[in-house]
């Protein structure tokens, strides 16, 4: 099991075509992932891993980049295999 925090503090961008203020400010933010995964052997098979991650959990609305909205919770799974 792994939990991840990061935190981002107070961020600013210039103006340019796709900005209509002279400065742009992010509010800082807290971002909470959780995942876990789990080892297993079945037959001839020999790296089997079961995952599941939980992003954003604390669903905070920010954006990585200007104008592209970060999604807000979501999970993921999956099942990885090496031969």
């Amino acid at each position: 099991m792994a939990a991840d925090c990061s935190y981002t503090p107070k961020q600013f961008a210039e103006k340019d075509a796709f900005v209509a203020e002279a400065l742009c400010e992010a509010p800082p933010r807290r971002v909470l992932d959780v995942g876990a995964n789990a080892g297993m052997r079945f037959g001839r098979i020999r790296g089997e891993e079961l995952y599941v991650r939980v992003q954003n959990m604390l669903d905070r609305h920010y954006a990585e980049v200007f104008g592209f909205p970060a999604p807000p919770v979501n999970f993921v799974a999956g099942v990885k295999v090496d031969f």
